[in-house]
This record gives structure tokens, sequence and C-alpha cells, in this order.
């Protein structure tokens, strides 16, 4: 755990420009939280909060947001960068598996590809008791199958074999049955279709924008690297255009009476 703080430390700074945003699971979880007219929710492993933007920008005023973290470099950068813009916008460091919310008090609660950070059996039982009864628990997440087809898992040496966080379906479906008032409602699986350029995907590598990146040492990850470079310069002609298919799933649960 320690090792994973200084990462996400050490890139906070920077991690909303090295990290892909995506807009459809928010567009998804907002559709599937109705017409509720006041919204309290809590985004737990927000990070620098580039997905609280998105879902106070479709939500407006109807969203009551508590950010939750324990990285304090991330907290630091989702408070500079959110608060002129989110009025009623909260943020609590603190831990996955003991969040700071009396039982049954939000609507709702979002985690977006945090949740193979987690200690995942303490905080589904935790989001269950924060939850009110009926209330929804939004998973956005990437199993490990699916990270094994994506162009770092695919292409980058030793990628899919060292990220051994990720979470198959299911075993994540298992988990959420364990606990007894928490039933897995609807799953969702997005594709999304990518483009960049080889020397982005450099550049992200090389800033280390996955925190998988720093499982490799010093002398393996340069020389994966350069493997990773040669290997799409092999597959695609044009280097300003590499194309492939990123695939998540989201896991929406919901809180029985």
């Amino acid at each position: 755990m320690y090792a994973a703080y200084e990462h996400f430390s050490r890139i906070a700074p920077k991690y909303t420009r090295l990290r892909t945003t995506d807009l459809a699971p928010v567009r998804y979880a907002v559709k599937k939280l109705g017409s509720l007219r006041h919204i309290r929710a809590a985004d737990v492993g927000c990070g620098s909060g580039r997905y609280d933007r998105l879902l106070f920008q479709h939500l407006n005023e109807r969203l009551e947001l508590v950010c939750v973290d324990d990285n304090d470099g991330m907290l630091r950068v989702l408070r500079k960068d959110l608060y002129e813009h989110a009025p009623s916008l909260q943020v609590l460091r603190a831990r996955a598996q003991a969040l700071p919310f009396a039982s049954e008090s939000l609507h709702c609660m979002f985690t977006f590809n945090a949740i193979h950070h987690f200690k995942i059996r303490a905080f589904l039982h935790e989001a269950a008791r924060s939850l009110m009864p009926g209330g929804l628990l939004f998973i956005y997440t990437r199993t490990r199958s699916q990270n094994s087809r994506h162009i770092w898992g695919k292409h980058f040496p030793q990628f899919y074999e060292k990220e051994q966080r990720l979470w198959e379906f299911v075993e994540l479906n298992n988990f959420i049955a364990e606990v007894p008032n928490l039933h897995l409602d609807k799953i969702r699986i997005f594709q999304h279709r990518r483009v960049a350029r080889l020397r982005w995907l450099l550049q992200q590598a090389r800033q280390r924008h996955y925190s998988t990146f720093d499982l490799y040492g010093a002398e393996e990850f340069q020389a994966a690297l350069a493997e990773f470079e040669q290997r799409l310069r092999r597959v695609y002609r044009n280097p300003n255009e590499v194309t492939w298919t990123d695939e998540n799933l989201m896991l929406v649960a919901r809180k029985m009476a």
C-alpha cells in the first residue's frame, strides 16, 4: 500500500492530463439515477477528481458530492481544480475500508478505476452500510481479461502478467453476493475506441500513468519500453495513428431494504 501511495503522490499533479477519462459510464450512471431531485453521493478513490468534474457537469445542482481518497497529493489537486466549479463539494481523506459516513446516509456511491486498490470485502460492507435502502453502488473497473486485450496488455512486455490486482467479473459478483443486503442489479460492458500517437503512448509510460509500471525494476522497464515501441512500429504503419479498443465493466449494486 505504501508503494501505491508513493506512486499516486508523485503523479498527482499530472494525473488528469495523463489518464483518459470516459464519459460513457458517467452518462450511464446519471440515467440510472433517474429523476432524483437531490442526490447525496460519494466518490471513493476519487483521485484528482477527473470523474467528479463530469458528474457535476451532468447532475449540476442536483448533486451533493463527497470525494474520498487516502492520498493527500491527489486531494490537493482535486481541491484546486474543482472547488470553484462545485460549491457543494466536500473532500475527505479516508480509506475505502473505513468510510466516514453515517449509516444509510447516501443515495449512491461511485468508484472509478480504483476498486483494485481497495480491501474489497471491507469496502463493500462499508458501502452497503452507508447507502440508504434502494441506494446504488456504481463500480467502474477493468477485469484481468479485459486488461490482457488493451494496448498495454497486448504489447507492453509483462504488463498483463504483473498486474494481478484486477478482479474478474465472477470474483466481483461473488464479493457482492457475500454482503447480505447488497444485490447486483445491472452489468454493463463498455468498449472505447482509442486513437493515439505513438510518442504520446511512450510519454504516458515514461510518466508511469499506470501504477502497474511501478512493478518493474528500472532496467526492466526501459527494456520493456523499447520492446513496446518496436512492437507498435511493426504492427502500425502510421505511428501517428495507433488504434485499439479499451474494454471496461460497470457493475451496479443495489442496497436492499
